[in-house]
């Protein structure tokens, strides 16, 4: 989608529709598909640039995956958040985390937060490069590298 929102490829209008659709397991199919790219470059049979966009679309992310212990105000333990990050160095320095709006914390806290609800009402409204987000009151979610005590993370809702 080029700036001002036309498709590079047929000068369409892009739209963002909802849509039931299948969703295919790509990932599993990963490693064939990247080989693959490398026959496609062959006598130039697709532009560099669409390679380059397959490339960076299928590639390999290697990290690790860590779960954030979340509770309320109370003390409660909510389900945990499990995080994806290709740089665990950086873990000590989280400011926040960002919920969907369909997260079971998010959800959760909607029905008692009225503010909250009317900001998921609201979000479909909000440009689709939008920022915005929600700090949900009274929640904190623990470090994986900190034990019992020790510094706390705001948990934010964002959108998709």
């Amino acid at each position: 989608v080029d700036a001002n929102g036309f498709s590079w490829r047929s000068g369409a209008k892009v739209e963002k529709l909802r849509l039931k659709q299948w969703f295919l397991r790509i990932t599993d199919f990963k490693e064939a598909l990247l080989e693959d790219l490398e026959f496609l470059a062959k006598d130039n049979c697709w532009p560099e640039r669409v390679l380059s966009m397959q490339k960076h679309w299928l590639g390999k992310s290697q990290g690790a995956k860590v779960e954030f212990y979340v509770e309320d105000v109370a003390g409660e333990q909510l389900p945990s958040v499990g995080v994806f990050t290709t740089r665990p160095d950086t873990l000590f320095g989280v400011q926040y985390l960002a919920l969907s709006m369909s997260h079971p914390i998010t959800a959760r806290m909607a029905k008692a937060v009225p503010r909250l609800q009317a900001f998921i009402d609201n979000a479909p409204n909000l440009p689709a490069d939008s920022k915005a987000g929600f700090l949900l009151p009274g929640i904190k979610a623990r470090s994986p590298l900190v034990k019992l005590a020790g510094p706390t993370t705001k948990v934010q809702e964002s959108m998709p």
